[in-house]
């Protein structure tokens, strides 16, 4: 029997929002540092757009990382830890 997932069902944001798992959700609690725009409709539908966001985004990022020093990156790495409760 197949079981159909939530997603499937046109449930999936609803879930996400219950269960505090929403873009905002996770940045107000300091486990994402931000969030990246998505292709239009899904990624597989514009391959190259959805690529090109995700290495817009890696490029800001990785230009943050490489400005800290490595106190400064442990210390973020410990502060995203705990706020997963690790």
């Amino acid at each position: 029997m197949r079981r159909y997932s939530l997603e499937e069902r046109g449930q999936g944001p609803e879930a996400a929002e219950a269960l505090k798992l929403t873009a905002q959700d996770l940045l107000a609690r300091g486990i994402i540092d931000g969030n990246h725009p998505r292709a239009a409709g899904r990624a597989h539908r514009d391959p190259e757009r959805a690529a090109a966001n995700i290495k817009e985004a890696l490029g800001k990022y990785l230009a943050e990382l490489t400005a800290l020093d490595t106190k400064s990156c442990s210390s973020a790495a410990i502060k995203s830890s705990e706020a997963w409760g690790w």
